[in-house]
């Protein structure tokens, strides 16, 4: 058998915490291929800004992309594309041309003209943009054709295929909660504070919420912003001054694989109101999800994917955001806190099953070999890509059903 070449181009300079899990997570998904079908080479392209002395073992790199040119080319991170090493391979002349799918981790809008300037490089080439969510996936048939689409959902981290949850129910008058990712204008963590203290007075229970964060004013996601150094941190305090009674937060530091495992576990449910420009799937609610954790989300982006297929365990909140600010649809809020208060162990270890699908399983490498079969020209971006308006992907592309 003849195997196939995948070179795998990924990137070191990255300062979003997710996007590396992310990228490690995929290159992983790649490795775990059939070695006697696949032959896989992995390049981690450096920043030419930071480290000139690559120069010399890129040109050879490039010699051996022409001699032998690989059967697939994945991008598993978004900021290869930028990267003078990715435009040389695709104006090099080869014997024949490969397959090129690039990972879209929910970036792709913000990036419109980045893409844009690809897209003559682009022409008559085998091309896939794989999205992670049916949600970003609709977002993309926007400016791509749909048979150069595909979906491949994001797989967990190994530390989160095993449960890790105790065999005994605890019986509490409490309700712990966690929120973990940024706090960013719009990941909404302010509101949720905001919202909990409001619910906690009207309820028996004592609600206490961890976050698991770091404040974020100024990163690149950001798309529309007004926001000054410092002014999570000030909207963070000012939520916690008026906090009822009940109602508890504590703020905890960056936490490593195994310890955001056991802080899953130790939660009745993950929250998260994110209405984040591109949310396409949503790593923190598949990790909770895969410890038993339920989650409540708004129903968001790739959010929906997940309160789609996990019905009885991930509850979606309408969001929609009108001229005074962002509206939360809260009806069924106390229906699903006294669901999630019921849950049992038996539950968690029943819900941690069904995630398993997202663990570099079988069933992945399945689909990521059907992509492996398409072969799809692309002709070109509809030319509307240079004219998005961030009030258009809002008030359209994540509109909520």
């Amino acid at each position: 058998m003849i195997k196939k070449k995948i070179w795998i181009l990924n990137y070191i300079k990255e300062d979003l915490q997710s996007v590396n899990q992310i990228s490690r997570n995929l290159s992983r998904l790649y490795f775990s291929l059939p070695e006697n079908e696949y032959e896989i080479l992995e390049l981690k392209l450096i920043d030419p800004e930071s480290n000139k002395t690559g120069e010399a073992g890129l040109r050879e790199l490039l010699l051996n992309y022409k001699k032998d040119t690989p059967d697939h080319v994945a991008i598993i991170n978004p900021g290869v594309v930028a990267h003078p090493f990715f435009s040389s391979i695709l104006n090099i002349k080869v014997a024949h041309e490969p397959q090129y799918l690039f990972h879209v981790f929910g970036n792709f809008v913000r990036n419109a003209k980045t893409w844009y300037g690809l897209s003559s490089a682009l022409i008559n080439k085998n091309v896939q943009f794989v999205a992670a969510s049916i949600c970003y996936k609709e977002v993309l048939s926007h400016f791509i054709a749909m048979k150069n689409l595909s979906l491949l959902p994001f797989m967990i981290d190994q530390a989160f295929e095993q449960i890790n949850v105790s065999n005994e129910d605890e019986v509490s008058n409490s309700l712990k909660i966690l929120y973990a990712g940024r706090y960013h204008e719009q990941k909404n963590v302010t509101l949720l504070i905001k919202f909990l203290s409001l619910y906690a007075k009207l309820s028996s229970r004592n609600i206490q919420l961890s976050l698991i964060t770091y404040f974020d004013d100024f990163n690149p996601t950001t798309v529309i912003s007004n926001s000054k150094q410092g002014n999570q941190y000030k909207a963070y305090v000012a939520a916690l001054n008026h906090v009822s009674q009940n109602f508890s937060v504590r703020l905890l530091p960056h936490q490593d694989v195994q310890e955001l495992k056991k802080s899953y576990s130790a939660h009745d449910v993950f929250m998260s109101f994110s209405t984040f420009f591109d949310e396409d799937f949503g790593m923190a609610i598949m990790e909770s999800l895969s410890q038993g954790t339920p989650c409540i989300v708004s129903s968001w982006g790739g959010y929906k994917d997940f309160i789609r297929e996990f019905p009885d365990d991930c509850f979606g909140l309408n969001v929609s955001l009108e001229q005074k600010g962002l509206y939360l649809s809260t009806e069924k809020f106390q229906d699903y806190m006294e669901i999630i208060s019921k849950k049992t162990t038996s539950d968690r270890l029943n819900l941690s099953e069904k995630i398993k699908k997202y663990n570099g399983s079988a069933k992945i490498q399945e689909e990521l070999k059907k992509i492996f079969t398409k072969k799809s020209c692309f002709k070109q971006f509809d030319p509307s890509l240079l004219d998005i308006k961030i009030e258009d992907v809002y008030n359209s592309f994540w509109k909520t059903s």
